[in-house]
Parts: structure tokens; sequence; C-alpha cells
């Protein structure tokens, strides 16, 4: 027992030496390197930020894994951190901001373990599939550099790559002392394209001079034109998959010379081809009639032409129609035939006319007598149209329209004292009709 007391006794002597020893072995507090402790809390934040967004990945909350990636790659750049948010981004449908980074991932990180760096490949193949790889040529070094508004080019470089979503954009730079280049172009699908933005300098300050003596007015086609905002228009020619585009160079809204503009191309055949002045029309189909001897529909076919003047058109229609079966389960049976003058004014699809009818109305019958009857008597009338004209590929159209005719007298007919056909001097039709526009 004494002999445990004499050991623990001389232990914590030695201890009691070797404390002071250590004590003087530690540096002084003034001493420490506060750029050492900054960044090893930032590596231990770093750090942090990466365990939470592999946790959030692993469990599904991917909102979650985007926001602690971002942070850690906010602290300071790394291409592996960089994959695995790209790998997150394709997963939520953001091709366009993941691509960029796995770009990194797949280029630049070596450290990565094969199966994530085969995951980094799929996901980057994934990405590229759908967005266009922009490669960015600016004429001068820009201070600042703007994608549909949103900042891009941080390091301010001349040339740079970047990839959007096909579409419509515009990459706009500025320079003090020049004229803002502006590119506006189509992007491709999966492809890549090249896009000039040209920055030209602003007319230097003049000094102060004494006022020359006037001289002449100029004539005016020596007047030159003031400067305008130079332009690169870009759109897309051959196959869009393939990423080729070609540039108009514009100055002041005027298209540059072929010999000024080295981005000049031809202009590629087709487009609507719209057509100013006075155009022609001509169509045809078919048409159903109501008030021919009766209420019941007469079915047949028009045939149309006219003249086309800006908002409105003046149009000339012939048509006939023919009940499909005897009135008033009579032995007459009843057609229409005759055309139509239209004056029409025109918005947009719509449209609405004036027209006047000039036609005939024929009765026929297999019985021996007929009494106070109109067998075929011409058919004044007028009224309005209304109808919607559907364009179609090219030249082609269809015009859907209704009519609503008052004629100058009805159509009565009997057989003996039997009234059979008491038609009020009423005619409705409905028209649609195929047309071609030249």
């Amino acid at each position: 027992m004494r002999t445990g007391c004499v050991a623990i006794v001389a232990f914590l002597g030695v201890l009691g030496l070797a404390a002071p020893s250590s004590a003087d072995d530690a540096p002084p507090v003034h001493e420490l390197d506060p750029e050492a402790i900054r960044a090893a809390a930032e590596e231990a934040r770093f750090g942090e930020y990466v365990q939470r967004g592999d946790r959030a990945r692993a469990s599904g909350r991917m909102a979650d894994a985007v926001l602690a990636y971002s942070e850690a790659l906010n602290i300071r750049p790394d291409p592996l951190i960089a994959g695995r948010l790209g790998i997150v981004l394709v997963e939520l449908g953001k091709p366009a901001r993941a691509a960029h980074l796995l770009h990194d991932a797949v280029n630049r990180d070596w450290r990565a373990r094969p199966v994530e760096r085969e995951q980094f490949k799929t996901a980057y193949d994934a990405a590229r599939a759908v967005v266009c790889m922009l490669d960015v040529t600016i004429s001068h070094v820009p201070e600042r550099t703007t994608l549909d508004g949103d900042p891009i080019n941080p390091k301010h470089r001349t040339g740079f790559f970047i990839f959007a979503m096909p579409g419509e954009h515009e990459i706009r730079a500025s320079l003090t002392g020049y004229r803002d280049g502006r590119a506006v172009f189509t992007a491709c699908k999966g492809g890549s394209m090249d896009v000039p933005v040209m920055l030209s300098p602003l007319p230097s300050d003049t000094s102060i001079e004494p006022t020359p003596a006037p001289k002449p007015p100029p004539e005016p086609a020596a007047i030159p034109a003031p400067p305008g905002l130079p332009e690169i228009r870009l759109e897309p020619l051959g196959d869009p998959r393939l990423g080729i585009a070609g540039a108009v160079g514009v100055v002041d809204g005027k298209p540059l010379s072929k010999q000024e503009d080295p981005y000049a191309y031809d202009d590629p055949s087709g487009g609507d081809g719209k057509k100013s002045g006075v155009r022609g029309s001509i169509g045809a189909g078919p048409v159903m009639v109501l008030g021919v001897a009766s209420w019941a529909p007469a079915f047949g076919v028009a045939l149309s032409g006219g003249l086309r003047f800006g908002s409105f058109s003046l149009g000339v229609e012939v048509r006939g129609a023919w009940l499909p079966f005897q009135v008033g389960d009579g032995p007459i049976s009843a057609m229409t035939a005759g055309g139509t003058v239209a004056i029409c004014g025109h918005w947009r699809w719509f449209l609405g006319c004036g027209i006047g009818h000039l036609g005939v109305m024929r009765l026929d019958t297999t019985a021996d007598s007929f009494v106070n009857s109109d067998f075929v008597r011409a058919k004044l009338g007028g009224g309005v149209r209304l109808g919607a004209e559907i364009p179609l590929s090219g030249p082609f159209a269809v015009i859907v329209a209704g009519d609503a005719l008052a004629l100058t007298s009805g159509t009565r007919a009997a057989i003996g004292s039997q009234l059979i056909v008491d038609q009020p001097p009423v005619m409705l039709a409905g028209n649609l009709l195929g047309t071609y526009r030249f």
C-alpha cells in the first residue's frame, strides 16, 4: 500500500515539473498569425457546407443541397464541389447553369473517384444536349458584360465561353469612351456558335475655335448622317443542331453592304413575303343556305374572287344551293342560285361586310296544278356578313363567314287550295371557303 502511494506522489511531481516547461514552449498570443486563423476558419466553414450539401443530396433535399454547395463555392472554387452542384442542377431542370460547373468538373478535377467522375460526365452530356455553348469574342477589354441584362464575364476578358438555353438572347458590352457593343442572336440547341461583339470609339471632343465665316448650306444629299449605335444581329444558318451561325452588321437601322460587313451572308429564301398595295384572291368551298322555300338547310358550293386594299376589300361570290328533300312533305323541290358583292373591313383575322345579292329562286313540282305559285323569280336583297380569315401556310387561308340577307319578296306556293310554301323575305347563309392570295 505504501509503495503505491509513493508511486502516485512521484507521478504528480513529474507532471508539476513538466507543466511549466510546456507553458514556456507555447507561443505568446500576440505572435499568432490572424491570416492563418482566418484561413483555418474559412476552411472549416467550407468543409461544413460541403457536408451539409452531401447530406441533403443523399436524403433527396435538392434545394438544400444547392444552397449548401453554393455557399461552399462562395468561400473558394473547387471543381469537385462544382461537379456535385452541377449534378443537382441537372436533376432540378437547370442545365444552362449546370453545364458550366460540370465543364470544370470534367476537365479540371482529378481528385474525384472514378464513379463520381463518370457521374459528372453523364450529367454534363445531358446538359450539353439541351444548351448552346456561346464562344464570345469582344473587340476591346470591356468594363461590363451582360447576357439578357444579367452580369457575366467578371474577369473582363475579351474571349470567353458561356452556356445558354436555346432561343433569343442579347449580349451587351460597355467601355468608357466607346459605344456599347450589342449582339442579338438565336441560340441553337445542343451545339455551339460564335458571338462577336464590336465596340466602336466615340468621337473625340473638338477644341473651341473662332466661329468661321458662314458657308452656304450643303445640298441635302451631302448632309452626313449622324453616327448610330453599331449593332450586330445574328441569325442561325444551316443545321441549328450544329450551331452554324452568321451575322449582319447594322448601323442606323440600315444593314452594311457585304463589302463593309465581314459577317455578311445571303439572306435565306422563304418567309411570309407580305406584299404592299393591292392583293387579289380566289377561293371555293361549301355553302349552306337557310330560307330556300323553307327553313330547312340547302347545301351547295360557292366560288369567290376579291381585291384587298390594306384594311378593306371588295369581293364577288357566285353560289348555288339545293334542298336535299321536298318542301313540307309535298311534291315540291327548290334551289337558289345567284351572286353577291361585298365591301368588307378587316381587323386582324376578323372581317365585317356590307353585301348586295342578286339571284333566282326556283320551285319544281310533280303536281298537276299550282295555285298562286312562283316557279322562277329573281330575288334582290342586301345585308351583312361577319366572319374570320384564318391564315394557313404561305398564301393559303380559310374564310369562315355567315350572311344575313333581306330580300325584296318572299316565296309562296300552293297546290290546289293548300298553301305549301310561305317563306318570308329573309335568307341566311354560312360559307367555308379555302382561298389563295396573290
